[in-house]
């Protein structure tokens, strides 16, 4: 045979390997949030996506990989014979949910992590994407992704919709329950339905946009949503008020996360929250938790133990001592009026 025989025999293998349809698309989940995951061979290239689809025309991250790229990220993957096998064992690791997503300090990069065994030893094989801008149609497959979740969400959690609770920060109603049962049993009133008076993303994320919308209201409860996806908040019945600008005692208060389903309650030191025209809401003397003015682009706080909500864990609430916002949103309890 000649050589230039084996050349096209080689070439047209080549070409039928790049031709399977080898394309795969799915919603992974991370820390309750929903992701889309693209994974495909295109060009002789392993390309991965995953889109966050509560970051409408934003949160895209993409990375591109060779096999030779590829086997230097991992050396196992040089056992195998093309990258075509490749996709399909990074394939089954998502099907399996064996990753964790984690994103770096400035949401910039987004590193997904695979849990294998190797040889009889539990391994990680790490991915790092980085951030792109969206096109048009990246963003209009989004909103169509976000509606349908949206949907579900909607026909799933028929309670939070007889309690007019449209939350993009509570995902069920266990949740919703946790909270509404605490506020309850410190009040001793029953709650007729939360009220929602502020939402950071369409009412601006400086704190004159909060104390605008939610000073002089009492009983309120305070969501917050972190970039790194942290959910947690706290209530007080306290009213809030930009004027005060110190700390005030409240008995009712208590602080709360929802990744970890916990309720922290005050020591009574009497610095339960603050009125600060200079911040959001502010909870506990640490601070235990304070948003941040134009808290989506400036750095929020958190005490590490807790101060007057303590606790034996480290960060209990956000991610570390320093977070950025995604979402906050307040709400007003309304509470089922006494007769005489």
């Amino acid at each position: 045979m000649k050589e230039s025989d084996k050349n096209d025999i080689n070439t047209k293998t080549e070409s039928k390997i790049n031709e399977e349809n080898l394309f795969f698309k799915t919603k992974i989940i991370n820390n309750n949030n929903v992701f889309l995951l693209d994974l495909e061979i295109k060009e002789n290239k392993l390309i991965m996506r995953v889109t966050d689809t509560d970051a409408i025309g934003n949160g895209l991250y993409k990375s591109e990989w060779s096999k030779e790229d590829l086997d230097k990220i991992f050396p196992y993957f040089k056992s195998f014979d093309n990258i075509n096998e490749i996709f399909k064992k990074i394939k089954f690791f998502i099907i399996e949910k064996k990753y964790s997503l984690e994103f770096d300090e400035n949401i910039t990069k987004l590193k997904i992590t695979f849990d294998s065994i190797i040889f009889d030893q539990k391994t990680k094989i790490i991915l790092e994407l980085n951030k792109e801008e969206m096109s048009d149609k990246d963003i209009i497959n989004q909103l169509c992704e976000k509606v349908k979740l949206l949907n579900i969400n909607l026909s799933q959690n028929n309670s939070k919709v007889k309690n007019n609770l449209d939350s993009n920060i509570i995902l069920n109603e266990d949740e919703y329950n946790m909270i509404s049962d605490q506020i309850e049993e410190k009040t001793k009133h029953k709650i007729v339905r939360w009220e929602k008076i502020f939402t950071a993303s369409s009412d601006g994320d400086s704190a004159e946009s909060f104390h605008s919308k939610c000073d002089g209201i009492e009983n309120t409860v305070v969501l917050v949503k972190t970039k790194k996806y942290k959910r947690f908040g706290g209530f007080t019945k306290n009213k809030w008020n930009h004027n005060n600008g110190g700390f005030s005692n409240d008995s009712k208060a208590f602080l709360f996360s929802l990744n970890t389903m916990d309720i922290f309650n005050r020591n009574d030191n009497g610095c339960e929250m603050q009125g600060n025209k200079a911040f959001g809401p502010w909870f506990g003397g640490g601070p235990d938790f304070q948003i941040a003015n134009n808290c989506f682009k400036v750095n929020s706080v958190h005490n590490k133990k807790c101060y007057n909500y303590p606790q034996n864990s480290s960060y209990p609430l956000a991610e570390s001592s320093s977070f950025l916002v995604k979402e906050y949103e307040v709400y007003k309890i309304i509470f089922e009026q006494k007769t005489k």
